[in-house]
């Protein structure tokens, strides 16, 4: 046996509680005073009930492992020999104090140090923790290591470990209200679901502060509230119905990437405090994936630093978001909008070095008034594919559209006019089937050289195309627009082919008056 603690012990202890320069958060448990009278040496397993009386000094002279039930009262002290365990496994422990008589678990060292034991751990056990002062563990690990189980704790105090203050796995967390955590590399490591019940969180001289979500994949719901401290993660798959969401205030930092398969992800802020998600440093940059099986996909009054919103789900919302510093494209979408209406996707700002939104084509009727002031092309990018869905493109929020990819309308009514399309080198806008409506339009190269695109190919349906501008196409000799369908091509204004103003094949018999043609290679129509 141990001799009895001395007297040293206990203001060694509470000389470190009180260094200079720690702010008080919680109101920490302190030691009850000089050990009880008896001391009680623990060895071994906890099968049944037992109560740890405060009465008396309790000392784990090595591995304690509860499968039964344990209960600290409050003002009990318990030490711990070096390299010694408090295990719940599969058991419960109660250690519910207050204020007036807090829990004690420390080091049985007479210079206690930072690791000296290796702390209170859960395997699948059921902890409840309530002023609990827990100190100088970590030697395999966290102070506080659950792994499963189930837990609750409130006004707890951490210090004096040499990695983790709280570390968890697949714990589920009743609560987790008025932490404080000192003297640590790393204070806190929880699962996505914890931060949700986490409230009250203070840090005191620790490597980092910031709270670690773990967990790769979450399938369970995570709500982040606003914290003093951002969140980090080195990146989460969200499946199996999962959902994350990011709320008002809140700053989560990205190592990695957040890819959502089927469940939901939400940053939604308010026009006071946005949800920010952010890159963990300047190299980093992540990527938000949303499949196309996301249930939801919701962001309003976000704000995204140094990553990339690409969605594939048919009901996104996107709407007085701020995306900065983004590596690549900033928000590209290739599936769809919640209700088609305009307002879920305007008075959003993108910038950085990449384009800022990328759409497809039959998306254009979603895009409300951005701003893309801050992005290498200002306006909306579409990207190229075949479409057949009727599309009505009347208002065209912020000006002008780049066309990056081959766009061809094989079905659908389409209603196009008062915009400008401007072509990236080499496309072409195609219809094969279904019908287009072109009026006040215009159909111009980015760049205004001529013949950079091979410009718009009428190969069947209907087209009717008025009033609009077609200038500076007919690569490789072809013409600014070529028929080989009967369409009504009337009041345009017809320049800069490095071809064919109009060049009609085969049989087509369509409709040609009143274009105004200049400066066409091969001449205005033909052959």
């Amino acid at each position: 046996m141990k001799p009895t603690l001395s007297a040293p012990v206990l203001p060694v202890a509470l000389l470190i509680l009180f260094l200079p320069g720690c702010k008080k958060g919680t109101q920490v448990p302190e030691d009850t005073g000089e050990p009880g009278p008896v001391i009680i040496e623990h060895c071994g397993e906890v099968s049944g009930s037992e109560i740890w009386q405060a009465s008396a000094t309790h000392i784990l002279t090595c591995d304690v492992t509860v499968t039964g039930a344990l209960e600290l009262e409050p003002g009990v002290q318990v030490y711990a020999d070096r390299d010694t365990t408090l295990l719940v496994q599969g058991g419960s422990l109660l250690a519910l104090g207050s204020s007036e008589q807090g829990i004690l678990m420390a080091s049985h060292e007479g210079f206690p140090l930072a690791g000296d034991w290796v702390g209170l751990v859960g395997d699948e056990g059921d902890i409840q923790l309530s002023w609990v002062t827990l100190r100088h563990a970590g030697s395999e690990g966290a102070l506080l290591q659950l792994d499963g189980g189930t837990a609750s704790l409130e006004q707890v105090f951490l210090s004096n470990g040499i990695s983790s203050g709280l570390s968890s796995t697949g714990t589920s967390f009743d609560k987790i209200q008025t932490i404080e955590v000192a003297y640590v590399p790393t204070p806190l490591e929880l699962p996505w679901t914890a931060a949700q019940v986490l409230s009250g969180v203070f840090f005191q001289e620790v490597g980092t502060e910031a709270i670690i979500l773990t967990e790769p994949t979450l399938t369970g719901d995570a709500t982040l509230p606003e914290q003093d401290f951002p969140y980090l993660s080195e990146g989460v798959t969200v499946q199996g119905g999962g959902r994350l969401d990011v709320g008002a205030g809140a700053l989560l930092q990205m190592g990695g990437d957040i890819v959502v398969e089927d469940g939901s992800i939400i940053a939604y802020g308010d026009q006071i405090k946005g949800a920010t998600i952010q890159a963990q440093d300047a190299e980093s940059g992540f990527t938000i994936t949303i499949g196309a099986q996301a249930e939801a996909a919701t962001f309003r009054y976000a704000t995204i630093i140094g990553g990339i919103v690409h969605s594939d789900a048919s009901s996104l919302y996107f709407n007085d978001c701020v995306v900065s510093e983004s590596p690549g494209t900033a928000l590209v979408i290739t599936g769809g909008i919640q209700d088609g209406d305009p307002s879920n996707l305007e008075d959003n700002s993108f910038s950085g070095a990449g384009v800022g939104l990328l759409v497809d084509y039959d998306l254009l009727p979603a895009v409300g008034d951005n701003d893309y002031s801050g992005s290498s092309f200002d306006g909306v990018v579409l990207a190229g594919g075949e479409y057949s869905t009727d599309t009505t493109v009347t208002e065209w929020y912020g000006g002008q559209v780049l066309v990056g990819g081959y766009i061809v309308l094989t079905g659908g009514v389409h209603t196009l006019s008062g915009g400008t399309l401007l072509f990236a080198d080499g496309l072409s806008f195609t219809v094969s089937g279904g019908s287009l409506s072109a009026d006040s339009m215009d159909f111009l190269h980015q760049a205004a050289v001529s013949g950079a695109w091979s410009g718009i190919d009428l190969r069947g349906g209907e087209a009717s195309i008025t009033g609009s501008t077609i200038s500076h196409a007919g690569l490789h000799g072809s013409a600014n627009i070529t028929v080989a369908t009967d369409a009504t091509i009337t009041g345009n204004t017809i320049s800069y082919s490095a071809g064919w103003g109009i060049l009609v094949q085969g049989d087509a018999e369509p409709t040609i008056g009143d274009n105004s043609y200049q400066n066409n290679a091969l001449g205005d129509v033909g052959p």
